[in-house]
Parts: C-alpha cells; sequence; structure tokens
C-alpha cells in the first residue's frame, strides 16, 4: 500500500495558494484521483490528517490508509511517465487527492515545490523532526 500525501499545506503560510508541480521520468507515477465536492468532503471526513501539515506516515496506520483507499470515490488520472501536473496543496476546494504509489520498482520523480528561502527552511526544519520521530 503507497504511503498517502493527505490534504494539508506545505509552508504554515496559509493565506497565499500553494502548488506544486511533479512529474515522473522512470517507473511507477503518482496515483491522482479528481473528486466532486461531495466525494472530497468524505475522503476528509474518512481520514485524520485534515487540518495538519504534510507529514510522514508510519506503517503503523496501514490499515487506515487501506480503509481509506478502499472507500474513497472518484475519477483515476492516470498519468505516465513524462506527464507532468501541477497541484493546489491546501485548499480543499482546488486540490486534488494523491498519494505515491507502490514502490515495487525504480523510480526516477520529479517534484518542485515553490516557496521562499524561510518556507523552504521551515519545511526542511519539520521534515527533519518528523523523520526522527518515524521509524521504517
Amino acid at each position: 500500500m503507497p504511503k498517502a500525501n493527505f490534504f494539508g499545506f506545505y509552508h504554515s503560510h496559509r493565506d497565499k495558494l500553494q502548488t506544486k508541480f511533479i512529474t515522473t521520468l522512470k517507473g511507477p507515477t503518482t496515483l491522482v484521483l479528481e473528486t466532486t465536492t461531495d466525494e472530497k468532503e468524505h475522503f476528509f471526513e474518512l481520514q485524520k490528517y485534515k487540518d495538519k501539515f504534510i507529514t510522514n506516515i508510519s506503517d503503523s496506520d496501514m490499515d487506515e490508509r487501506k480503509y481509506i483507499s478502499e472507500n474513497i470515490k472518484g475519477t483515476r488520472i492516470h498519468l505516465t511517465n513524462n506527464n507532468g501536473l501541477i497541484f493546489v496543496a491546501g485548499d480543499k476546494d482546488k486540490c486534488l487527492i494523491h498519494s505515491e504509489p507502490k514502490h515495487d520498482d525504480e523510480r526516477i520523480f520529479l517534484s518542485i515545490l515553490p516557496g521562499t528561502k524561510e518556507e523552504i527552511d521551515e519545511l526542511n526544519k519539520r521534515t527533519k523532526e518528523n523523520s526522527k520521530k518515524t521509524k521504517y
């Protein structure tokens, strides 16, 4: 089961639109789901991370992730290698639901998250703190 990136902001400044560009050059592509407003609301009700920053999700959450995956509705967007996508993070009216694919093959993945130096430093600090707490 892939690790999911649940709804959340990358940067603490929530007053501006946060976007991210992703593409996979080789291997499994990011899983993306386009949903209606009702389907998105159902997703947010299913998961407990809706008001937190994106963090690593430990394997102990496997049952919850599997439950969410089996109970969410929407249209899967099938990206292929060399397709790119810009998506909105944090704004639940504009964001897409997405997840990393299963890591069972070599993968070259590119992700670009625009931000100020301060925003990037903050994200790096939070990522390091979360990686110390998460055991894989």
